[in-house]
This record gives C-alpha cells, structure tokens and sequence, in this order.
C-alpha cells in the first residue's frame, strides 16, 4: 500500500510546486502543480519505501517551503 500525503493548507502564493525529497533534500522527484488546497497525492516508489521524507513546495512567487515527516505505521 503506498503512502499517502495530505496538504491541507500552505502560507504562499499559488500554484504550489510540489515535490517529495529523501529526507536530507536530496534526490527530489516533481509530483504535481496545484492551485487549491486541500491537496492529496501518493508517494512513488522508490520513496514509498522510507521511514521519513521530505516534503518541498515552491510557491508562485518562487519561495521554497520545507518540511519532514516520519512515516507512521
């Protein structure tokens, strides 16, 4: 079963790039382009695979959000 990633709300500017990470930033893959929130998507293999990873969002204005979350289960 893969992992399941749930954004429901984001300080910026839409659209919002996003992109999952290994949890070091490195390594990122582009998931998808969004304008509205709340967003949801599933992790892709190889990263479905890891006990934590990062999530990064670029806003319209170019500004990087980051986060890590811990894979539960």
């Amino acid at each position: 079963m893969g992992i399941q990633v749930n954004i429901n709300s984001v300080t910026g500017q839409t659209p919002y790039y996003i992109f999952i990470c290994n949890p070091d930033g490195t390594n990122c893959v582009y998931m998808d382009e969004t304008s509205s929130l709340p967003f949801e998507f599933e992790i892709p293999s190889p990263f479905n695979t890891l006990s934590e990873y990062k999530l990064k969002l670029i806003d319209g204005n170019g500004k990087i959000i980051t986060g890590n979350k811990q894979v539960e289960g």
